[in-house]
């Protein structure tokens, strides 16, 4: 009931999805008496991703006999309510949601907070993907730290993460400078195997940096696979989830617009939403 009524609506409001549900004709019951079955539904304590959502990813997930596993990490805000990191799995030029976590926005997260969430998070990622295929991870600036490719690479999966321009690298000679180096001018392209994050511990690394004409600064990537041009075309598959969070949005379920504030109840609600 809460899906068809978040389609037909393209809304996550109690009362426009309980009037969507009216309009379909599918129960006698009034509009007022529809919406309050949808707050029963977001107040039912036994709808929960790990009960309704992540079998049906797994699942799916395993379904195609997948050569190899492209995941998108990123996070978005509810306003200044909430903030949601999502996990989200490209396919055919999409990012479909098959993981995430939510806590209340304006409360900045002390010391590693922020790192032991998104460990968390993989943690339960980790359970959904099939065995034995490469898993390659792709994140923006935000994640492009000694942090999070650890947390990555410990488990045995791979990276693109894009970093800052200023980010110190280290080529295997020894010349240490910024990776925005790489890429004097627009237009100028270069790649190299080496070290880099020399403020947080060098980690061996390939970089490769990319000065599309008509930008202002270069792409600047770091990756445990190959140094190669390809990591660019691979790092173009993280743009999907800001159409993803679109969907979310404005241009779709108007998240922001459902009336809930709090954890448990959102929880629920981002069940059906990301079943849609």
């Amino acid at each position: 009931l809460l899906v068809l009524g978040i389609i037909r609506s393209k809304s996550a409001s109690p009362s426009r999805i309980a009037k969507a549900l009216d309009e379909l004709g599918l129960t006698n019951a009034t509009p007022e008496s529809i919406e309050r079955r949808i707050r029963h539904i977001e107040n039912d304590t036994n709808i929960s991703a790990a009960c309704c959502f992540h079998p049906l990813a797994k699942e799916r997930l395993a379904f195609g006999r997948p050569r190899e596993l492209i995941l998108i990490i990123d996070p978005t805000t509810q306003e200044d309510h909430i903030v949601m990191l999502t996990v989200g799995v490209w396919y055919r030029g999409r990012a479909l949601p098959i993981a995430w976590m939510i806590w209340t926005g304006n409360k900045p997260l002390k010391g590693d907070g922020f790192w032991d969430r998104v460990d968390s998070l993989l943690d339960v990622v980790a359970e959904l993907l099939p065995v034995s295929i490469p898993i390659i991870w792709l994140a923006d600036r935000a994640f492009g730290s000694p942090a999070f490719i650890d947390l990555i690479a410990d488990r045995g999966w791979y990276y693109i993460v894009r970093v800052v321009k200023t980010t110190r690298c280290q080529t295997v000679k020894g010349l240490c400078r910024p990776v925005e180096a790489l890429t004097p001018r627009p237009g100028s392209r270069d790649k190299m195997r080496g070290k880099a994050f020399k403020k947080r511990g060098w980690r061996s690394v390939s970089v490769v940096a990319y000065w599309g004409k008509g930008y202002k600064t270069p792409l600047c990537l770091v990756s445990n696979l190959s140094p190669n041009y390809s990591l660019l075309n691979l790092y173009k598959k993280r743009y999907p989830i800001e159409a993803l969070f679109r969907d979310y949005k404005s241009h779709g379920w108007h998240w922001e617009q459902g009336q809930v504030r709090d954890l448990e109840h959102m929880e629920r609600l981002l069940v059906g939403i990301c079943l849609i």
